[in-house]
């Protein structure tokens, strides 16, 4: 799921705090969210909607006081016109990984090669899930980009 669908499991207004010293992060701290047992370092993945402008793919970390903190980066400040010390308001949601690579298969076949939609429309679940575990291992677009180009030229030859 998107931060544009479903319900939040969180909102409200935040202040933006700033960890002290050079190369301090800007952060808003949470309360405590229910997690996956297996997640790595106790990261929470989610997406939001931080002062009207959607954000995908945000890492929650774990607080030693029991909630979590969510890193704000220079380029998301500057999207949402704030610093630390100003307040803003947050909606958060889970992160649905699985839908947002489809979604992005889905965009990248419409813009490509749209006649190859139907056919992507038609996989069998199983098949198309395959698909996005390729997609899943990609360590950087550039490489998410090669292997949509790859998910294409396969369904062309069907």
């Amino acid at each position: 799921m998107s931060a544009s669908e479903g319900k939040a499991i969180l909102e409200g207004d935040f202040t933006i705090e700033r960890y002290p010293g050079k190369g301090g992060w800007s952060y808003i701290e949470l309360p405590p969210i229910p997690k996956e047992e297996d997640a790595p370092f106790g990261w929470i993945e989610a997406s939001a909607i931080i002062d009207g402008v959607q954000i995908e793919h945000l890492k929650l970390w774990p607080m030693k006081k029991g909630g979590v903190m969510l890193s704000l980066r220079a380029d998301t400040r500057k999207r949402i016109k704030k610093e630390a010390g100003d307040s803003l308001y947050l909606q958060l949601f889970d992160f649905d990984r699985t839908g947002i690579l489809k979604m992005q298969l889905i965009d990248s076949i419409r813009i490509i090669q749209p006649d190859l939609e139907g056919k992507l429309q038609e996989l069998p679940s199983w098949e198309l899930n395959q698909f996005l575990v390729k997609m899943t291992k990609a360590k950087k677009e550039e490489q998410k980009a090669e292997i949509i180009l790859k998910i294409i030229e396969e369904l062309e030859w069907r």
